[in-house]
């Protein structure tokens, strides 16, 4: 490919000169914000963590609270663009207040237009009000949304379905109308079928049965977690392993949004060793053990240490990965490899890893054609730029400590999942320069995987003051593994 080597092809003065340019408009992209050192809280679920710091500054960053309900109050035929009205809806759920909450119940219910970018309008507008999480004229806004059950737009019915159950509006009048839904032939079952669970809806568990052979499997996957949660009857349960085990990335994503929402702790050895986003894994696996309080069923011991030692570590030899092989030299080259880390499904991503480990390991040119790739974007590829980080980790690549560095110390905390992998990454390259900064992030940070990934990093460099300093940590998982004896030797290669 011709991207291939581009960089490696430069004289070593253009070279840096590319690299850097590069490297700027990543960070342009990204809109890198330094933390600013705060005390952290004890722990942060992975949904506040991106609710919290994804979005506002990425997209539209210039577009304030009252140009956005100046735009969303204009019908969108009125727009130089109409897509600014639907836009601006979106753009309000990170304006929680009276006058937000104001404007988007108006375009909301005001049904005047069937234009397309009207509609969009008011499912953002629905979408935006849930966020709001019922805190402005709730009776108002749920009285809105059970209106909008009835729309003849299978989207707007469905997004209000998802914004009450954020709303956590329980009441049975507000219960029988989502289950009404289910009756409905032109809307996603999967996302009724949640909030009906979420909504501890036990009258609804015989109409949900109804879906557990489903032909799709995201709505069967839903219906088996939400007779589990309503009913209790994990005999069921056996269903979603096998949706874990299936060829479809959207679809082993089903399994573990749904083993997440039902804390099924049975499933936790599927769900570490599935071929997902550690993103999904970990609050998964967070969910299963106990979120701000240890889980009065679970016993904490180096047995589920090891296996939690395992979740953040994301060796990709111990991923299942469905019988996937490279079995030619061309299939297991370096630049077959480099390709697969950039692919979307998760499952590829950790093959190209699991090659790279296996036959390149201390190959200088299998390292740089990684990080002269990675170098050559001008963006930040947010699902491959995790599987770069670990790769050129298992490589043991010197030459990247100064980039894995660079995106440990600066990546927003949204990004914590490749600031844990480059963190990893230094410790596998032996990178000792890096020790203070395991310290001085572990003690930052309240995202429980980036700590866990300071504390692995910085015991396997034989530096101890990050378990010394996570001994009385305020998460009590943090601060479970920092006080078990067990080391870390069992993570090989």
């Amino acid at each position: 490919m011709a991207w291939v080597g581009f960089v490696s092809g430069l004289s070593v003065k253009a070279r840096g000169v590319e690299v850097e340019r590069c490297a700027r408009r990543r960070r342009e992209f990204i809109c890198l914000a330094e933390s600013g050192g705060q005390a952290a809280p004890a722990f942060q679920r992975t949904e506040d963590t991106f609710q919290q710091d994804a979005g506002k500054d990425l997209f539209f960053p210039g577009l304030h609270e009252e140009k956005a309900i100046e735009l969303i109050g204009t019908g969108s035929t009125d727009l130089e663009d109409p897509s600014e009205r639907y836009i601006a809806a979106e753009r309000l759920k990170f304006y929680p207040s009276q006058a937000s909450t104001d404007a988007l119940l108006k375009c909301v219910n005001d049904k005047s237009s069937s234009e397309l970018y009207d509609r969009i309008a008011r499912r953002k507008s629905i979408e935006s009000l849930g966020h709001f999480n019922g805190e402005f004229s709730r009776d108002e806004v749920i009285e809105t949304l059970v209106s909008s059950l009835q729309s003849s737009d299978p989207y707007e019915a469905e997004v209000a379905v998802w914004a009450l159950s954020k709303l956590e509006a329980k009441t049975p009048d507000v219960i029988a109308a989502v289950d009404a839904i289910l009756d409905r032939d032109d809307v996603t079952k999967r996302v009724v079928i949640q909030s009906l669970a979420q909504m501890d809806s036990k009258k609804s568990v015989d109409k949900i049965r109804g879906y557990l052979d489903d032909e799709d499997l995201a709505t069967r996957c839903a219906a088996i977690g939400a007779v589990y949660s309503l009913s209790g009857n994990d005999d069921v349960m056996e269903g979603v392993f096998d949706v874990l085990r299936s060829s479809d990335l959207n679809q082993r994503r089903a399994a573990i949004e749904d083993i997440t929402r039902a804390k099924y702790l049975p499933a936790l050895d599927r769900v570490i060793e599935t071929a997902n986003s550690l993103v999904l894994k970990s609050r998964a696996v967070r969910e299963m053990v106990g979120a701000e309080n240890q889980r009065e069923d679970l016993e904490w011991n180096e047995d589920l240490a090891k296996k939690l030692d395992v979740l953040i570590w994301d060796n990709p030899r111990s991923i299942n990965l469905l019988g996937s092989v490279a079995d030619t030299s061309k299939a297991r080259s370096v630049e077959r490899c480099v390709n697969r880390l950039y692919n979307n499904d998760a499952l590829q991503s950790y093959l190209g890893a699991k090659v790279l480990l296996e036959d390149h390991r201390d190959n200088e040119e299998a390292g740089a054609q990684v990080l002269d790739r990675f170098n050559s974007m001008e963006y930040f590829d947010y699902f491959a730029a995790y599987h770069v980080f670990k790769a050129l980790g298992w490589l043991s690549y010197k030459p990247s400590e100064s980039l894995l560095l660079d995106n440990f110390r600066t990546l927003p905390p949204r990004f914590f999942n490749h600031k844990a992998g480059a963190c990893l990454s230094l410790c596998k390259i032996g990178s000792k320069s890096a020790l203070d900064d395991f310290l001085k992030i572990g003690k930052e940070t309240n995202i429980w995987e980036l700590k866990y990934a300071c504390l692995i990093a910085a015991e396997r460099l034989g530096d101890d003051r990050v378990r010394r300093e996570f001994v009385d940590d305020s998460d009590w998982l943090i601060r479970s593994r920092a006080r078990t004896e067990l080391g870390f030797e069992h993570l090989t290669l």
